[in-house]
């Protein structure tokens, strides 16, 4: 819209008409209102109609609420409207350089991830969870991938008489799941409890069992067989995986350590 020109044409002639590189501001006295120009955009304000003695604001247009706060005389300075454009442009030119340093994936990391993804794929497709406390964000194995719902073992744990009367005196009812066993925090998931039951087990070579990585691999280790222990008694060589719930609980109590790199996971061969 030219206000200049629709200001010259009803016999009006700007009051200011400035023009500053692309910006060009311009103020219009109009019968009933001022108009200012600023580019394309035009706001009208309302002249005062009150008298001197009822207000001491003649001079100003200011509002708490206005987008511009104009006094009468003063050329207002307004932010040109193509530079946020250029900036937006300089801003999605420069987004990608954030990941500049980043490699390039090559044929091998391709062939690592899509692994991986089928491996997640097949875990979360062998998993039925019954009890709630079971995911696959931890798992390594689909040895792994079993509810204590599944297990026979667990079921019967939970159903030992005693375990329903400590349960029943924490105040819980009908408990779904293995690791709410009233046992299962102080001596599977218990920093100090750990070490101290580390000088019941040994290796194959029947050598003492020690840290020979980081803290939490250790403690892990001794964490999965305190498990078996609570819930099978002895089971001498013989070894089985624990349920989905219980890996999930221990790991996530004792986290992977950066040095480590990832969990082991579980195999009929390990120490």
């Amino acid at each position: 819209m030219d206000l200049v020109r629709r200001g010259k044409e009803s016999g009006s002639s700007p009051i200011s008409d400035v023009t500053q590189g692309s910006r060009h501001l311009a103020l219009i006295d109009l019968d009933c209102c001022f108009a200012v120009s600023v580019g394309d955009s035009v706001l009208y304000l309302l002249k005062n109609t009150m008298s001197d003695h009822e207000t001491d604001s003649e001079e100003s247009y200011q509002t708490d609420d206005s987008d511009i706060n104009f006094i009468p005389g003063y050329i207002m300075e307004c932010p040109d409207l193509g530079s946020s454009d250029n900036s937006s442009s300089v801003e999605e030119d420069n987004a990608g350089l954030a990941y500049a340093d980043e490699p390039l994936a090559d044929d091998e990391w391709l062939q690592n991830y899509n692994r991986q993804e089928r491996e997640r794929l097949e875990l979360q497709e062998k998993l039925g969870c019954n009890c709630g406390n079971c995911d696959i964000t931890l798992l390594t194995n689909n040895s792994e991938c079993h509810c204590c719902f599944e297990l026979e073992g667990c079921e019967e744990a939970m159903n030992r008489e005693e375990v329903i009367q400590d349960l029943k005196a924490e105040g819980v009812q009908n408990a779904k799941c293995v690791i709410q066993q009233p046992e299962f925090n102080p001596v599977c998931l218990q920093k100090w409890s750990l070490k101290m039951a580390a000088d019941r087990y040994k290796t194959k070579d029947k050598s003492k069992y020690s840290q020979t990585s980081t803290e939490n691999s250790f403690l892990r280790s001794i964490s999965y067989r305190e498990f078996t222990r609570l819930i099978y008694g002895l089971l001498g060589n013989r070894r089985i995986p624990l349920p989905a719930c219980a890996y999930i609980a221990i790991r996530n109590t004792f986290p992977i350590m950066e040095k480590e790199g990832q969990f082991t996971g579980y195999s009929d061969d390990s120490d």
